[in-house]
Formats: C-alpha cells, sequence, structure tokens
C-alpha cells in the first residue's frame, strides 16, 4: 500500500488496509470525471465521519477494529446520460469499496478482469463497440507486471484492441 510522505496530509489509503480510504476514493473520482469530461466541474467536500473499511486488516490478522475516517462527497457538473459506459474491473468498484458511489455519478455497464483474460479480441471487439467511454480499473501491480503465469493486464489490453484504435 502507498502512504502518504506528509505526516499532516490525510493518506490516500486507509491505515493497516490496501483499500482507498473515503478521501483518495474521492480524489480518484474527481481526476477519473475530469478526464472524461474536460469541461465539467468535479469537486469533493468533507461531509463527515463514517465507519472504515478494514475488510483486508479484518481478513488476514483476523482484527476488528472499529476505527472512523472523514466522509467525502464527490460533486459533479458532467453529464454522461447519453454515453454508453463501460467499467471493466478488478475488485476497487465494488460497492464496499465505492462501486456505489462512481454509480451515483454515472451509469456503467460491467466487465470482471477474469472474463476479459479469457476472450478472443474479436468477442472483445465485439463488447467494446457498442461503448463510447471504456474505464479500465487494475491494480498497478496486475497491470504492469506478471503475475503467477498470467501475463501483465496491459499487454492484455494491447492485444485485445484493434491495432487503429487510439487508447491511453
Amino acid at each position: 500500500p502507498i502512504y502518504s510522505s506528509n505526516k499532516n496530509s490525510t493518506p490516500l489509503y486507509a491505515q493497516g488496509n490496501t483499500h482507498w480510504s473515503d478521501y483518495g476514493l474521492s480524489t480518484a473520482l474527481v481526476e477519473l470525471l475530469s478526464s472524461m469530461d474536460e469541461n465539467s466541474i468535479n469537486k469533493y467536500e468533507k461531509v463527515g465521519v463514517k465507519l472504515a473499511n478494514n475488510e483486508v486488516l479484518e481478513r488476514l490478522s483476523f482484527i476488528s477494529l472499529d476505527t472512523y475516517e472523514d466522509d467525502y462527497s464527490v460533486i459533479s457538473t458532467a453529464d454522461f446520460s447519453k454515453e454508453r459506459i463501460l467499467l471493466i474491473r478488478d475488485s476497487f468498484f465494488e460497492n464496499r469499496n465505492g462501486g456505489s458511489e462512481l454509480k451515483v455519478l454515472f451509469d456503467y455497464d460491467e466487465i470482471h478482469w477474469s472474463y476479459i483474460e479469457k476472450i478472443s479480441p474479436e468477442i472483445f471487439n465485439l463488447i467494446i463497440d457498442s461503448y463510447s467511454i471504456i474505464i479500465v480499473e487494475s491494480s498497478i501491480e496486475s497491470l504492469l507486471y506478471y503475475n503467477l503465469n498470467e501475463k501483465p493486464r496491459l499487454e492484455i489490453l494491447s492485444n485485445l484492441f484493434p491495432n487503429e484504435s487510439n487508447w491511453y
């Protein structure tokens, strides 16, 4: 997990957890919305406190802690009502980690990486042809590096997208 080096700043990741804190999620959502619609105004604001997500800590060390973190709300002027959006996801945008907050900002269909890694380029292209925006969510480790006997996800994507496509 990555933690902020400045002790006075809010960490992007929850302490003792590999999942994003609400502050980190809100920051990521504002960046995502701003890249999807450059003319929109996107911001987050603190709205209170909430129980922190400590699932990983509980699962790995059998310690249940009731800790609280700042609760943020994302506000956006972006309008994606005419867009078809596909989210290729790992686990970050599951409801417990922010998926429910993302659904409030815009509607999307989703496909899990475990499906993408098994299909042919032809099937993949049939799927993506009906979408105007595709969001790829993955851990940096899985995206860039080999994991066991699997190829990095960036390599998998480069083999699935048509050669003439411009993606970044």
